[in-house]
């Protein structure tokens, strides 16, 4: 089954970076553009400067984590947003980082 909430293609990360409308943090940058959709759809990247392929695959599991845990707790948004993880992000604990994205998030509502 098709997950219709992932951004993959590179297309549309460049439509969405490209608006230049981003809050950023210690441990994150999202980039966020209005859809019609009534969901919140995302997209996760993480550099290959900082990290090793598996350490990189574990902090996309953990944002994946991060976001869905979000998306039950909170109303639909109508919103698609590239999470870009910053270096600080290894150096938190997961509550630390739940509750920066979160605090991130709330703040695209506004």
């Amino acid at each position: 089954m098709k997950n219709s909430r992932i951004i993959k293609k590179n297309y549309e990360f460049e439509k969405i970076i490209t608006k230049k409308n981003f809050l950023k943090n210690q441990s994150f940058v999202i980039y966020s553009i209005k859809n019609n959709e009534n969901i919140l759809k995302y997209g996760i990247s993480v550099s290959k400067k900082n990290w090793k392929a598996w350490e990189r695959n574990k902090i996309k599991r953990q944002v994946r984590s991060i976001i869905w845990e979000y998306i039950k707790t909170s109303e639909n948004h109508s919103v698609d947003i590239i999470v870009m993880v910053r270096k600080e992000f290894e150096k938190k604990s997961f509550n630390e980082n739940t509750n920066e994205f979160i605090k991130l998030v709330n703040k695209l509502r506004k």
